[in-house]
This record gives C-alpha cells, sequence and structure tokens, in this order.
C-alpha cells in the first residue's frame, strides 16, 4: 500500500514457501502449530512482508489479513475479473491478478480509494532468474501501483523453491523505487 512518504510496499504471496524455508514440506507445516509458526517467523524475518497468514496453503486468509471485521465475503480469483470488478469492490481489499487487463482493473478500483488493491506480477517474471524480467514486471506493477491511493506490489503465491535472494533484491528494488 502506498504509505507516507508514497512509499509502495511489497507483499509477496507467502505461503508454502515459508515451508521451504525452514527446509519442511508444506503439508506437514500445514498440520503443525509449531511447525507453522517457526515458518511464517521465518518468512517475515527474511522479506519483512506487510500481509502475513496464519496458512500455508489457505489462500482466502490473505485478504482478511487486510480487511479484517468486515461482513462481507472475501473473494480471490484469478483470470480477467474486469467484468465482475464492480462486485468485488465491498471488502475493501483486491487483489488484482497478472492475467487479468490490470490497466482497466486499476481504472475501475481508482475510483474507489478505500479499497486497498495488491498489484499482483507475474509468477514467472518472479523466478525467471533474468533480473530484467523481473525488474520489467516490477515496473509496470508499480507504474499502476502509483495510480491508487492504496495500491501495492505482490505476487500470486510465491512457489515452495522460490530463491529468496531474488525476492529480496524485488522488494530493494520496489521500495528502492518508491523513497
Amino acid at each position: 500500500m502506498n504509505t507516507p512518504g508514497n512509499r509502495i510496499l511489497f507483499s509477496p504471496g507467502i505461503y508454502e514457501h515459508a515451508a521451504a524455508l525452514i527446509g519442511e514440506l508444506h503439508c506437514r507445516v500445514s498440520r503443525d502449530s509449531d511447525l507453522l509458526f517457526k515458518a511464517q517467523k521465518a518468512a517475515w524475518e527474511l522479506y519483512r512482508h506487510p500481509i502475513l497468514v496464519a496458512g500455508i496453503d489457505v489462500y482466502n486468509l490473505e485478504p482478511k489479513a487486510l480487511a479484517a471485521g468486515l461482513d462481507s465475503p472475501h473473494c480471490i480469483l484469478g483470470g480477467n475479473l474486469v467484468p465482475v470488478l464492480p462486485e468485488l469492490l465491498a471488502p475493501g481489499f483486491l487483489i488484482c491478478p497478472s492475467e487479468t487487463d490490470q490497466s482497466r482493473f486499476v481504472d475501475i478500483a481508482s475510483h474507489h480509494p478505500q479499497v486497498a488493491v495488491r498489484i499482483n506480477m507475474p509468477v514467472a517474471a518472479v523466478l525467471a532468474g533474468e533480473w530484467e524480467d523481473t525488474r520489467r514486471a516490477a515496473d509496470q506493477a508499480l507504474s499502476l501501483a502509483r495510480k491508487l491511493p492504496l495500491g501495492f506490489v505482490g505476487t500470486r503465491v510465491v512457489p515452495f523453491n522460490a530463491r529468496p535472494e531474488l525476492l529480496l533484491k524485488l522488494r530493494d528494488y520496489i521500495y528502492q523505487q518508491t523513497l
């Protein structure tokens, strides 16, 4: 989200990747509260991401972390959301999937300044290992997030085998671009 001084936050979707950080499989971590805590703590200590999810493979908990206390259901969908976007604006938090027409999505969401919107980068760009591809995707997401009062940049679910050094470089790049 845009913060004082217009710094745009980076929020990767850390789920099963947290398990990898402690050398465990996500299916085991999701069933053991001590391992779950250890995994999420390790992820936060490494990435310092603003949205912590109390789960490993439960995707719908993320919107509740941002829009806690809202009575309306939280809906996270992939694909092209532009046709149904007006109906999704009520919960207060949306994820703009990389598969949708993100420019149109942001144009519509910009008329609802109370709604926080995470602009997702394509996972392939995050995992490609080619920094230029990742940087271009980050620049595109940043340009869209800057159009929203509560816009921020993130990713879909970070894969189990993602390289932490690339995510850290991405996070630092996003923060440097918005200082």
